[in-house]
């Protein structure tokens, strides 16, 4: 997971962290004794972080083609073992926006790109283990990985070239 943190329409600091929207998956597959492909589909199609979603008393069957036969999982497992993993990554990021002294509300909110930023429900866990979102927070789904970006100002709504 990378983050870049910006400061008067420039980068003040930028650094990753060890773990991603690809540990989640990860997760999934040990967890849901399944393949990590198998794993990667539940993650994106199927997983809903929002603890107010209605669905986590749901069952989803998925085709597993390496095994030929359609596995059954809970709603509530698939959260369980990704939601700790998603925790984590906020966490860390944290810690880091505390080490730059950064630890309070970011007015310019936060940027989150990749996969873990389509992450039904993301926002909510986001929220729930960070005091930086604010009411410009921005949802950018690119599923490569999660990237966190952060402004400590408003951004300008003029575009420099």
């Amino acid at each position: 997971t990378s983050y870049i943190v910006w400061e008067n329409e420039e980068i003040f600091n930028s650094g990753i962290i060890p773990i991603g929207s690809d540990h989640i998956t990860a997760d999934l597959a040990v967890g849901l004794q399944t393949t990590i492909e198998l794993a990667e589909e539940i993650k994106k199609q199927h997983l809903n972080l929002d603890p107010d979603s209605d669905n986590q008393d749901e069952e989803v069957e998925i085709f597993n083609p390496d095994l030929q036969i359609n596995e059954t999982f809970k709603s509530s497992e698939i959260v369980d073992y990704a939601k700790a993993r998603t925790e984590e990554i906020f966490i860390y990021l944290n810690k880091e926006l505390r080490k730059l002294g950064k630890n309070a509300q970011l007015p310019g909110g936060a940027i989150l790109i990749g996969g873990g930023a389509s992450l039904k429900g993301i926002e909510e866990v986001a929220k729930k283990r960070s005091n930086y979102l604010s009411s410009n927070t921005v949802l950018i789904d690119l599923w490569l990985s999660l990237c966190l970006i952060t402004t400590t100002t408003q951004p300008s709504s003029t575009p420099s070239h």
